[in-house]
């Protein structure tokens, strides 16, 4: 399933928050004809919403909109969201880039569809908060471990066939983009990417290894702040342009109304 992103969300800013919750909801058919959960580039506003935000970041705000703007939607993928912020003159890159991937190995049998173990979905929630490790992050996607459990035994049943013995067969689970904007607390922006995989490793029959199935996660976070040297050589008509695009993207109560197709 690929979310839409080309409605507007002026009355729900959080719009990668509601994708996650939308989309959680309403996972089990779609995986029941395995189908991932793909969102190409989410827009998420922060928590400060009643401070007004610095000049820097308003004018930053306008230059990731308009450069992302260009991308056509079949070029926005990953690599191409990444190269983009990188080449942005009034950004750079904040601290080293975060880089975490995990594998988790699941039991053949994790339970009755719908009621997986209590042991497995303590497995996979401690696995999914360390492949993360930020809570910010972990609320605004608010996937629970419970569903993700049930959701994997539903993809490694349907990965179960004898047709498949003694190979291994992967399928994307989750595949999402999202690019956190600045607010007045936290003046920088952040692109993260999770991915999750499910998967399933079968042996010949004669064989004495026993078949596994699992989960497979990579994490990648980048931090990106407004370069203020740059910035400051802007002229003053540049700046005040910059400054009302950005005014334009927010509401009156400082929320952002984007979305990217």
């Amino acid at each position: 399933m690929v979310a839409s992103l080309t409605r507007d969300p002026a009355d729900e800013p959080d719009l990668a928050a509601r994708l996650m919750k939308n989309a959680f909801s309403h996972l089990e058919n779609e995986l029941l004809e395995q189908k991932p959960l793909c969102i190409l580039l989410a827009p998420e506003w922060r928590r400060s919403r009643d401070k007004p935000i610095g000049n820097d970041a308003l004018v930053s705000i306008a230059g990731v909109v308009r450069s992302l703007g260009e991308i056509s939607p079949p070029q926005k993928n990953w690599d191409t969201i990444l190269s983009n912020m990188l080449q942005i003159p009034i950004l750079q890159p904040d601290n080293a880039p975060v880089y975490r991937s995990a594998v988790l190995p699941l039991p053949k049998a994790l339970g009755l569809i719908g009621n997986c173990d209590s042991s497995v979905t303590d497995q996979v929630r401690s696995w999914f908060t360390a492949l993360i490790e930020d809570q910010d992050i972990l609320d605004s996607i608010a996937i629970d471990s419970v569903t993700l459990a049930d959701s994997a035994s539903r993809i490694g049943a349907q990965l179960r066939s004898r047709w498949f013995r003694g190979i291994r067969r992967e399928t994307v689970f989750l595949d999402i983009n999202v690019l956190r904007f600045p607010d007045a607390d936290h003046p920088f922006f952040e692109l993260y990417k999770l991915k999750v995989d499910a998967w399933m490793q079968r042996w010949p029959f004669f064989s004495l290894r026993r078949s596994m199935n699992g989960l497979t996660g990579v994490f990648q976070a980048y931090k990106f702040q407004p370069q203020k040297s740059i910035i400051n050589e802007l002229s003053p008509q540049t700046l005040d342009k910059a400054i009302q695009e950005a005014e334009a993207l927010l509401d009156s109560k400082g929320q952002l109304l984007l979305a990217f197709g």
